[in-house]
């Protein structure tokens, strides 16, 4: 039963007291980590990092709960104060608004409107980013609006801004709604787009609700709208995964009827053999299988493996098995890969990567894996973080003349990262499931798994190849007895 003032006034409290709270929890971090590093200093201590894992549990997880239920006003119905009577976040806020956010706004809303008509002149305009920026955009102008509230009518930029800001939505919600279609119809839906379209609903109907009753429709709408919209997301074969498992599940289908390789309503033998699929769609089919294997949507295409004896889409006990073996029944990668080029001119550069796809590794008896690490060939002298194993040695790793180098008490192991990088680059690796190397050099029981590497490849006079490295991310393994 209370008005929107209240309800403003409520929500004010309510999060100016938020924001508190958390204060509070992070001067209670900084209290108690203080407390415990003059202890360890001035008593030589030895004050472990668990302790302070643990105070930062306390400080930012109990701490801000207790102040904040403690600061949330027991009033429904204090209306808000204006002009001489506001308190002092009120006032704060009103200047940010007046001086800061409101201006904002119109300096984006003006740019929107100028790209707008750059897009009617040129008639395209690139989506990738276009969406993105439009939900950024109409959300600071709906934040603003909510900011505004109490101080719409404290002089006439503050009228002016409270009359016009459902209108300063439209150029970029037509612009997210044209991207959000052009996005569909080449790639389908997405829980990322699938949430972008709802929020182009719910603006849109904030447009017409504040826009129709010249602003004064009751701002409760803004947050409960956008609430319902998000519990009818949630679930159901209308929500965001559900939507998208069926429609990425139909696109497969429509594209292996495309490529003919649908016989009599099942996937044909042909699938997997060569020049069954032109790169593009190849890259499409591998794209769409792994959302439908990222949202839980295998089961959506079990229907077209038929006349299989063995159905991939539920072979193996691991949804990863069904996944790859899908992949390979298809003949598409697991994951995308890059587009294939060719060198052909002496002094040219050429990118080169590796990903391990994501099936199961031989780890040779290594029983113990630390990483991820990432290393960089711009930085020899890195130093990764020290391990701390249960014989009491620590292993460390670093990265010298191109190699990995283990170290742990007297034993040490070394990988050679520059002649894995020419091994791959000359096509020697016909590992599937990721690449698990041993050292070049030492006496450590020890392997590297080679998660993914970065470089290029260089053509020289005489067709030389020069393979360089820039980035490696490698997991260390290590048998039982080495640690």
């Amino acid at each position: 039963r209370a008005d929107g003032e209240a309800v403003w006034q409520f929500n004010h409290k309510v999060w100016v007291g938020f924001l508190a709270a958390w204060f509070g929890g992070l001067i209670f971090f900084a209290g108690v980590s203080g407390s415990l590093a003059t202890i360890d200093v001035l008593f030589d201590a030895a004050i472990q990092r668990i302790n302070y894992e643990r105070a930062a549990v306390i400080a930012f997880n109990l701490v801000p709960a207790l102040l904040w239920f403690t600061l949330i006003p027991r009033d429904f119905a204090e209306p808000a104060k204006k002009g001489a009577d506001m308190e002092f976040t009120s006032r704060a806020v009103a200047l940010l608004v007046k001086f800061i956010f409101s201006p904002l706004t119109h300096v984006f809303a003006a740019i929107l409107l100028a790209y707008s008509a750059k897009v009617l002149v040129q008639g395209g305009f690139s989506e990738a980013r276009l969406g993105q920026i439009g939900v950024i955009y109409s959300a600071c102008v709906v934040v603003t609006a909510l900011l505004a509230y109490p101080t719409r009518d404290a002089g006439w930029f503050m009228r002016a801004f409270w009359r016009i800001w459902p209108y300063l939505l439209i150029a970029p919600v037509v612009l997210l709604i044209a991207a959000l279609y052009i996005r569909f119809e080449n790639y389908g839906v997405t829980p990322p787009r699938y949430m972008s379209a709802l929020a182009a609903v719910w603006l849109a109907a904030l447009i017409a609700a504040f826009a129709f009753t010249r602003s004064r429709a009751d701002i409760r709408i803004i947050p409960g709208l956008l609430a319902a919209l998000l519990l009818v997301s949630a679930v159901g074969p209308w929500g965001a995964t559900g939507l998208t498992v069926r429609n990425q599940a139909a696109i497969l289908e429509r594209l292996l009827i495309k490529k003919k390789l649908m016989v009599d309503g099942s996937v044909s033998q042909k699938a997997s053999s060569a020049g069954a699929w032109i790169w593009e769609d190849k890259q499409r089919a591998a794209s769409t299988l792994n959302i439908l294997h990222d949202y839980s949507g295998m089961e959506h295409i079990k229907q077209l493996f038929g006349g299989d004896t063995t159905n991939p889409t539920i072979s193996g006990s691991k949804y990863q098995t069904a996944h790859i073996a899908t992949a390979t029944r298809l003949g598409i990668p697991t994951y995308e890969a890059p587009k294939p080029r060719i060198i052909e001119n002496v002094n040219t550069e050429e990118p080169f990567g590796y990903t391990a796809s994501q099936g199961g590794v031989e780890t040779g008896g290594a029983v113990w894996v630390f990483g991820p690490h990432f290393v960089s060939s711009r930085n020899i002298e890195f130093h990764q973080p020290e391990y701390f194993l249960s014989s009491g040695k620590v292993l460390s790793v670093s990265l010298t003349d191109n190699a990995v180098l283990l170290r742990a008490g007297e034993k040490k192991a070394r990988f050679d990262i520059q002649k894995l990088v020419n091994e791959l680059t000359k096509g020697n690796d016909q590992t599937k499931n990721g690449l698990v190397v041993l050292p070049t050099e030492g006496d450590m029981r020890a392997r590297l798994y080679l998660k993914s590497v970065i470089g290029s490849v260089k053509s020289g006079s005489g067709g030389v190849k020069v393979s360089e490295w820039s980035y490696v991310n490698f997991f260390i393994l290590l048998d039982e007895d080495e640690t």
